[in-house]
């Protein structure tokens, strides 16, 4: 959770998050 949150990554963390999460949702459909 602390790389959602962005406690150990920085700004650019919860980004990292959401992309992942997007694109684990985009490799399920196709």
């Amino acid at each position: 959770m602390a790389i959602a949150s962005g406690g150990s990554v920085g700004h650019e963390g919860p980004s990292v998050a959401i992309g992942a999460a997007v694109g684990s949702v985009v490799a399920r459909f196709f």
